[in-house]
């Protein structure tokens, strides 16, 4: 079966079309509730699974049945949106996705479970939803989890509403930024 998808307006949202093409080590999305971030990452992550070759794609939040109802349902809505359906092994308990054309993988993890992020491997990109929700050490500990060879770039893609001057995201990612 050909998909054809065309990367426009009537995919992503308008100021989605750009980013969607950046390999930036680190994509920081903050936006308002609604503003469409984690349906971007979501379109992100589902069209780098079936357009490139390699991929273990891990979706993150602090608590792990969090999960189903934000990223995993995104992701679940695009695949029948695009009515794709059939492409896809979809395992609603572990929250995963496999794209059977070529075996690659969205998996989703909590930090509540530490055991499951110590054997966590192959990872070639992460989608943290609400690292707000996150101590740094939770961060430097899944950005360890980015190692070894991959044929397409690597990405972390944060999703967040406006933080506290306080945060950890802030000093990371926006202090003496330049």
């Amino acid at each position: 079966m050909n998909v054809k998808l065309k990367i426009d307006e009537e995919v992503f949202n308008k100021w989605a079309i750009d980013l969607y093409r950046d390999p930036s080590r680190w994509l920081v999305l903050r936006g308002g509730a609604s503003s469409g971030k984690s349906k971007f990452a979501a379109q992100k992550v589902l069209l780098r699974c079936m357009l490139e070759q390699g991929h273990r794609i891990c979706v993150v939040r602090k608590i792990a049945k969090t999960i189903k109802e934000s990223c995993f349902n995104d992701i679940l809505g695009f695949i029948k949106q695009w009515n794709i359906e059939q492409l896809w092994d979809i395992n609603h308990t572990l929250m995963k996705f496999r794209y059977k054309p070529n075996k690659n993988e969205i998996i989703s993890i909590g930090i509540d479970d530490r055991e499951k992020i110590k054997s966590l491997s192959g990872i070639t990109s992460l989608w943290y939803e609400e690292p707000t929700e996150l101590k740094p050490k939770d961060f430097r500990q899944m950005e360890l989890r980015l190692r070894g060879y991959c044929p397409n770039y690597k990405q972390s893609i944060l999703t967040f509403n406006p933080i506290s001057e306080l945060s950890w995201i802030k000093e990371r990612f926006y202090d003496d930024v330049v």
